[in-house]
């Protein structure tokens, strides 16, 4: 195979999981929570999204985030590893069994990834690997890992706020503080 050849298989990556900023607002937490309030709450958060019209989105994004953590497609995986090793290895003395041991580690240790995290990080690895070696599977996980725990993270927030929509004694409790809060900033009270 010669490396046009290769270049034209090299796959697309997917993109990343987009949430609407103010989703992202809702599920990050607190910058000054010294006031013994927890970091992150469902119910703050629910009110950020309905701020900015987006409270009736939660469930969605909530199946969209879970849907995200679906694997890598084997052919893409599989052409990706390929490519990765005909990126590094062109030109060094290798056989074919070493190859094939090395994509079935790669895959193997990789395969639980998502498939946007995976491309990310692979192509991330790339770009940082020094002198002409293939970035391994820990300098991979290394920037891919971090991802996962946030999206994790994301997915178990947008978990707890679906919840609280479905928690009819929340919602009655938000209506009211919502309420409230309307009367106070309609006289001018904070």
């Amino acid at each position: 195979m010669t490396v046009p050849e290769v270049v034209r298989l090299a796959p697309a990556a997917p993109s990343m999981l987009q949430l609407a900023p103010p989703l992202q607002q809702a599920l990050a937490d607190r910058a000054f929570a010294h006031s013994g309030q927890a970091k992150w709450d469902p119910e703050r958060a629910l009110d950020i999204a309905a701020r900015h019209g987006l409270e009736a989105q939660v469930p969605a994004a909530h199946l969209a985030a879970v849907a995200s953590l679906e694997g890598a497609p084997a052919p893409w995986f599989g052409r990706r590893l390929t490519v990765l090793w005909t990126m590094f290895m062109l030109g060094r003395p290798t056989d074919q069994g070493a190859q094939t041991l090395w994509m079935a580690e790669a895959a193997r240790l990789l395969g639980d990834l998502p498939h946007d995290i995976l491309a990310h990080s692979i192509d991330e690895a790339i770009k940082v690997s020094r002198h002409g070696f293939m970035p391994s599977v820990g300098e991979i996980r290394g920037i891919a890992d971090p991802l996962l725990g946030e999206r994790r993270t994301h997915i178990d927030r947008l978990s707890r706020m679906a919840a609280a929509l479905n928690n009819a004694a929340a919602s009655q409790g938000r209506s009211a503080r919502r309420h409230d809060a309307r009367l106070h900033a309609d006289h001018g009270e904070r």
